[in-house]
């Protein structure tokens, strides 16, 4: 006895039960006597009405209700049957942004096309109550400047001048799938600033790194520093790949790290930082030099490689 069962009030199914004995055998009782895990349903002894005694969640997807009728006849009998619940979702939790409103500062006379934001959205119920969603831009897209996807994305229309205007607030919409329809709202607020007219400034250096024993073991070794006379510029870290299986630097905050096992000698290093429109290198000079003899303490220092002079010249981009 299949059942598909909403997320709703009881009853849920009746279960009929008959006796063709006579009305001396015929009093019926019926109970549930295996499948109700948690306790969530009750059912009648009488009726044979089988009801929820509490809510129901998606957690278990369904039931399988082993429901019992016996006749307290003479001699008494017994039947069985099963009954299959399946616990369907009700749409009843409203697609969410994960944030209640977003602030974006964007350069001018980015391309067509540019993105602004990625929005992410949360929806409990379901797949089939959930995606795919539906975004709106509902006002504050001023001539058309802004356009969004249904996977969320925001991207530019047209190239934004902030002569012409320098402040948009975007009201957007999000409705899910479901069955009722249900829906979230958030603001998006952007400024438009200066496009960046400084390059970052990047010095050239030398580091001088010492080796504890025959073998160098890595680590951080220095911070390399840049600035940006434009205040919003977000500054990004990169290096010449033929040096990457030896040295790396974090493409955020610049920390430039040698890996382990290096030989004895100098290296030298192009450092390129970037603002998404200009791009400035810098070459940092390395020397790995080994701890002296007699600088270990009292205890006996390892034998200590020939020390050679290695230079990895890295072309310095333009």
């Amino acid at each position: 006895m299949p059942v598909c069962l909403l997320l709703t009030p009881p009853p849920v199914v009746i279960v009929i039960a008959a006796d063709a004995d006579g009305p001396s055998n015929n009093h019926i009782c019926c109970s549930i006597t295996d499948g109700n895990q948690g306790n969530p349903f009750t059912i009648d002894p009488t009726l044979g009405e089988v009801k929820e005694v509490r809510p129901l969640d998606r957690e278990i997807s369904g039931y399988t209700l082993t429901v019992q009728a016996s006749v307290n006849g003479s001699p008494p009998r017994i039947n069985t049957t099963t009954v299959n619940i399946d616990v369907s979702d009700v749409n009843d939790n409203p697609p969410a942004f994960s944030k209640g409103n977003y602030s974006i500062i964007i350069q001018e006379n980015k391309p067509i096309g540019f993105t602004v934001q990625q929005l992410v959205v949360i929806d409990m119920d379901s797949s089939h109550n959930g995606l795919p969603f539906l975004f709106m831009i509902m006002t504050g897209n001023e001539d058309n400047a802004f356009e969004i996807s249904q996977q969320g994305i925001i991207t530019t229309a047209i190239q934004l001048k902030r002569k012409v205007k320098d402040h948009y607030l975007l009201h957007l919409k999000v409705a899910d799938n479901g069955s009722p329809q249900l829906s979230s709202l958030t603001y998006i607020e952007i400024r438009v600033i200066e496009e960046s007219i400084h390059p970052p400034p990047i010095l050239s250096l030398e580091i001088f790194i010492t080796a504890f024993g025959e073998e160098y073991s890595g680590g951080v070794i220095w911070k390399v520093h840049a600035t940006d006379q434009d205040v919003y510029d977000t500054l990004t870290y990169s290096m010449d790949p033929e040096m990457e299986s030896l040295f790396s630097v974090s493409s955020t905050g610049g920390k430039l790290i040698a890996h382990k096992k290096l030989d004895i000698g100098q290296y030298l290093l192009n450092v390129t930082v970037t603002d998404e429109k200009f791009a400035t290198s810098a070459v940092i000079t390395g020397f790995l030099q080994q701890l002296p003899s007699g600088s270990y303490g009292n205890e006996k220092p390892k034998q200590k490689k020939q020390k050679e002079t290695r230079e990895l010249s890295v072309n310095r981009r333009n």
